[in-house]
């Protein structure tokens, strides 16, 4: 899955539910410009590829799964790019 350019500063709600995407393998989105928190796919079964850039407003990253605490970030992740990311201050 690719999203590029997406103006809105809150994650849309579709992104927020993971289980229609619980099966994705790679994620790249760019270019979230008002963005201050991007959506929980940290914690994806499967996902192996995860790209984000070009995000100067995002400062955490959620870390939380439908409120499930057994499953752990990165899983499988085998890629993990992050470029311009400058307000980024961790995990939530």
């Amino acid at each position: 899955m690719s999203i590029e350019r997406y103006m809105d500063a809150r994650s849309a709600i579709w992104m927020n539910n993971v289980n229609p995407i619980f099966n994705l393998e790679k994620i790249e989105l760019t270019c979230f410009l008002k963005c201050k928190t991007l959506p929980p796919f940290l914690q994806l079964p499967f996902l192996k590829d995860l790209k984000l850039s070009s995000m100067p407003k995002v400062k955490w990253l959620e870390s939380k799964f439908n409120g499930n605490d057994k499953y752990h970030a990165f899983p499988l992740l085998e890629i993990l790019h992050i470029s311009y990311l400058k307000s980024i201050k961790g995990i939530v």
